[in-house]
């Protein structure tokens, strides 16, 4: 199945690579506050490169699995992947799988700090 997603008649398969490129290049400077991303060192960079990459090309292949099922048979892991896709192909889905591990958004807790 995940086979015939990289096959060149897969018309998802350009729109993918376009929008993970464009996600893996600038989701830095979309989803990242400019204090934050000004102080990181060249590894940081290429891991948030490769992450939000790997994020949006995972959001359409779930895209493609959603749209070959049949609506008849929807079940809940068609709904995991139709939230998979929505978030990958928004770029959120790197964000969404960290939620928890690192401590939240660096910016809200400068706000937090600020109120006390």
């Amino acid at each position: 199945m995940i086979s015939e997603f990289f096959k060149l008649s897969n018309w998802f398969l350009f729109p993918a690579l376009v929008f993970a490129l464009f996600f893996g290049w600038r989701a830095v400077y979309i989803f990242v506050h400019p204090d934050i991303y000004r102080i990181k060192k060249w590894d940081w960079w290429w891991y948030q490169r490769w992450f939000n990459f790997v994020g949006a090309f995972i959001g359409w292949v779930a895209l493609s699995y959603i749209w070959k099922i049949d609506v008849s048979k929807f079940r809940i892991e068609h709904f995991v992947a139709l939230i998979i896709a929505f978030l990958g192909i928004t770029g959120n889905l790197p964000f969404a799988a960290l939620i928890g591990k690192i401590g939240g958004n660096p910016a809200s807790k400068k706000s937090a700090d600020s109120k006390t």
